[in-house]
């Protein structure tokens, strides 16, 4: 079951959110410091801009993951981003998929059209295509 963390909750289980959002944020140039993005996390999830949000089953926490929705001017449209993602265990494809749809529902209330995330984890991307996600490569190069 995947739930999305209360705001005020977020302060009780930050030891623990802040280690899977530092191991769980995509690649990052080494001019960012990444202590200061999960303070910036944490500063805008407790003002609600951010979402925090745990995968478990049985008890068990399987994964966190932050997400954050954008808006594309050009295009007109708005997405809901899975900024990071950190897996605990081996987590099966069904929970994933129970996730999923979760976090589908969720977008969608929020005028969402898609889910979008950016990474280099071969794991992710294994994820992603069980899911029918679209891949697309994603290209970048430090200024």
């Amino acid at each position: 079951m995947l739930v999305r963390t209360q705001s005020e909750r977020i302060v009780e289980y930050w030891d623990m959110i802040r280690h899977a959002l530092i191991e769980g944020m995509p690649s990052m140039s080494a001019k960012v410091d990444v202590e200061k993005v999960a303070i910036n996390i944490l500063e805008l999830a407790q003002a609600g801009a951010v979402d925090i949000w745990m995968l478990g089953d049985n008890g068990k926490l399987y994964a966190i993951m932050t997400t954050v929705p954008t808006y594309d001017a050009i295009s007109g449209t708005r997405a809901l981003i899975v900024y990071s993602l950190y897996g605990y265990r081996l987590t099966p494809t069904e929970l994933w998929q129970e996730a999923f749809e979760t976090l589908s529902v969720y977008a969608a209330s929020i005028g969402c059209q898609n889910i979008s995330a950016f990474t280099d984890t071969k794991a992710v991307v294994s994820i992603a295509k069980k899911l029918n996600f679209s891949i697309i490569n994603f290209i970048t190069k430090e200024v």
